[in-house]
């Protein structure tokens, strides 16, 4: 019988005195890259990114990240088995799962090097398609058979399983179906293209989409088949299909539309609505018959017949690239377009639409107010929602920029890895070359000194240039390594990071430089003379501190996860930013020196009784308003839930969770106005 126990955790926040200044998580972006999307077998909604697993109980309205030790690493195909096993490739191993997604360990894969198209029978036998071919096993992948599926068809380009438990496969042109166990394949059909995706409606009727020959479709289980109308657009092909319960059929297109047929194929109707990033992956049709759409940029959205609503509470699969801020607005660069927060980090909003390339070095606001950002493409927005491109001054039509300089006069400076500098004063309707003087035309940043001096780098020299119009000076007096991958203008002081050689400064506007540290710095960002740098070593890697414009250092790592940051941003009014690798956005809040540090009055936190079953109750006992979140970890470090933050009156709070949780070992972090309490906790078996 299910016993039903309660974990209370009694915390009593009180102002005492903070003798040293600790980092704290920040929340990240939600959306990102999604590649797949599951029901598994034990009743949850697991999705794939281009960064972790995510694991929902609650029909994708909430994630948690089920990557284990690889947070950060893509999951392209996911399966589960009745058993309550997963099994998922990461990067391009299989991996396997047996605690939902907490710990995952690699599958024996002798017998190939990649795979894709991962599914379950309803008698646990799972099959894999991969480079050599077609492969099952019965024992959640401890070992392996081969099937052969057709001669002369060693890989497939598609692989389903159809609702009466019957496979489906397309390879070489060909259709073919298959026996529940894989043991005997009929060949059904030859098509005009590649099959890429099959969907079905009911026992009878399959819908088999092409690279760029339409969609097929049969109504006696494969038997016979029909090529419908051409897809509306330009290609007739698509990337995802999916079917739901009334028999409508939506279709992710190679236009970058999505697709909607109330005929069975017949006719079709554009769907994109408000639609922030119409570049599909996969559609998924879950067990409430919603239409979920995993986009590339955006992450999981949600269609309800007449508009479209992002599902990714939890989900941050969204890297960042770059932290900006500006006016107290903290502004994310990352490889799917720009994120934007007004609240210091805690929510983010994603700004996307119109951007056919997401990815996103770069940023800057004008004299006028506009946005510009970008990377490969360049674009301007005059609302910071919807984005033009603006790269057909460059050759190709492909900016390829690095850096983004605005100026008061209203003039905006690219530094770009293939064309130089090149600057425009008409809000990119024409470009000027700013190049006289440089050796080579792939620049690594483009920086202004307050006397008006220039500064930019191309891998071999550092310049200088009074104005854009007169050529550049190198200036390299000094620096052993002339490989400068960063560059910071201080107060009184020029910061250079060379590729090897650590950091240089200067105190004579770039005339002659002195080693500050040998620290492999990734980034050094100021605040008046106190100067933060960061490194990404694994043994001495962590945020650096200097109190005397970068004379001496000291390594400030408490309250980080790792010591490998990837990128430290100051940002005025708002506190310091760290990037941590494999662990997401950190802040140094210097607000919180001297006030408000959590401390628990009467006895530590305690779990009791422990171990709980179930749910448990998160008790929280504030005297003071607060903003309270929580996380729950692995031992091992992985995050598996993050709630999101709230403001809570004083009082006390009682907040059920664990529900969702495998048994197992977790570590409960309660965060409270920046500053965390943590507790170890056990979640047994029934």
């Amino acid at each position: 019988m299910e016993r039903s126990y309660s974990l209370f955790l009694s915390l009593l926040f009180s102002t005492t005195l903070l003798t040293a200044q600790t980092w704290y998580e920040a929340s990240e972006p939600f959306g990102g890259l999604v590649l797949t999307i599951h029901e598994a077998t034990d009743g949850a909604l697991l999705c794939g990114t281009g960064r972790g697993l995510y694991r929902s109980t609650d029909g994708g309205a909430n994630w948690q990240n089920a990557s284990g030790g690889s947070p950060t690493w893509t999951f392209g195909n996911v399966t589960s088995t009745p058993s309550g096993a997963y099994l998922a490739t990461i990067g391009f191993a299989l991996n396997r799962s047996t605690d939902a997604g907490q710990n995952w360990t690699p599958v024996n894969t002798s017998n190939w090097t990649s795979g894709s198209g991962l599914i379950t029978n309803g008698s646990g036998q799972v099959f894999f398609n991969t480079n050599t071919g077609l492969w099952r096993s019965a024992d959640a992948g401890d070992t392996w058979s081969q099937l052969p599926v057709a001669a002369n068809v060693t890989s497939l380009t598609a692989l389903a399983l159809s609702p009466d438990g019957e496979l489906f496969a397309a390879g070489n042109s060909r259709i073919f179906r298959g026996t529940p166990n894989g043991d005997t394949w009929t060949e059904l059909f030859t098509t005009a293209n590649q099959v890429r995706k099959f969907a079905f409606s009911g026992n009878d009727v399959v819908y088999g989409l092409t690279s760029f020959s339409g969609l097929y479709k049969s109504t006696d289980n494969g038997a016979t088949w029909t090529l419908l109308p051409d897809l509306p657009g330009s290609y007739s092909g698509g990337y995802s299909i999916a079917v739901n319960a009334a028999g409508d059929v939506f279709v992710g297109s190679y236009d970058n539309d999505v697709l909607r047929s109330t005929d069975g194929g017949m006719t079709w109707t554009t769907i994109n609505y408000d639609l922030v990033n119409t570049e599909l992956r996969v559609l998924h049709v879950n067990a409430n018959d919603e239409l979920l759409a995993g986009t590339e940029a955006a992450g999981v959205q949600r269609f309800d017949g007449s508009s479209w609503t992002p599902r990714n509470q939890g989900l941050t699969a969204a890297r960042m690239n770059r932290l900006r801020s500006y006016n107290g607005v903290l502004y994310a660069c990352t490889d799917h377009g720009m994120f934007n927060s007004a609240d210091n980090g805690q929510t983010w909003t994603q700004s996307v639409q119109g951007m056919t390339d997401t990815e996103t070095l770069a940023f800057g606001i004008a004299a006028n107010g506009d946005f510009y950002a970008g990377a490969d493409l360049l674009y301007r927005s005059q609302d910071g929602i919807t984005w033009t491109d603006i790269s057909g001054g460059f050759p190709d039509g492909e900016a390829l920029v690095t850096d983004i300089l605005t100026e008061p006069s209203g003039r905006v400076i690219v530094a770009t890895d293939d064309y130089g500098i090149r600057y425009t004063d008409d809000m990119g309707q024409s470009w000027t070359n700013a190049n006289s003087g440089l050796e080579d035309v792939t620049m690594s940043f483009i920086r202004k000194a307050p006397n008006g001096t220039y500064f930019t780098a191309d891998g071999y020299n550092l310049y200088r240039s009074n104005d854009l119009s007169g050529p550049w000076d190198i200036i390299n007096t000094g620096i052993t390594d002339t490989d400068i991958t960063e560059f910071t203008v201080g107060s009184g002081k020029l910061f250079a990071i060379t590729y090897s050689d650590g950091l240089f400064t200067s105190t004579d506007n770039g005339n002659t430089w002195t080693l500050s540290t040998e620290e492999d710095f990734t980034n050094v960002t100021v605040n008046g003379t106190t100067v933060y740098g960061c490194s990404e070593s694994v043994n001495t890697g962590g945020v650096y501190r200097s109190m005397d414009n970068g004379v001496t250092w000291t390594n400030i790592v408490n309250g980080l996860p790792g010591i490998q940051v990837e990128e430290v941003h100051y940002a005025p009014g708002l506190g310091l930013f760290a990037q941590v690798r494999d662990h997401g956005l950190y802040t140094l809040d210097f607000n919180v020196v001297g006030i408000d540090a959590p401390t628990v009055r009467a006895e530590q936190l305690s779990c009791f009784p422990d171990p709980f079953v179930g749910s448990t109750t998160l008790r929280l006992e504030l005297e003071a308003p607060s903003v309270v979140h929580y996380r729950i970890s692995t031992l091992a470090g992985g995050i598996v839930l993050r709630s999101t933050p709230q403001l809570l009156r004083p009082g006390t709070h009682d907040l059920r969770i664990g529900e969702e949780l495998a048994p197992g070992a977790y570590l409960l972090t309660v965060l409270r106005d920046g500053a965390a309490s943590s507790v170890r906790m056990i979640k047994a078996d029934d």
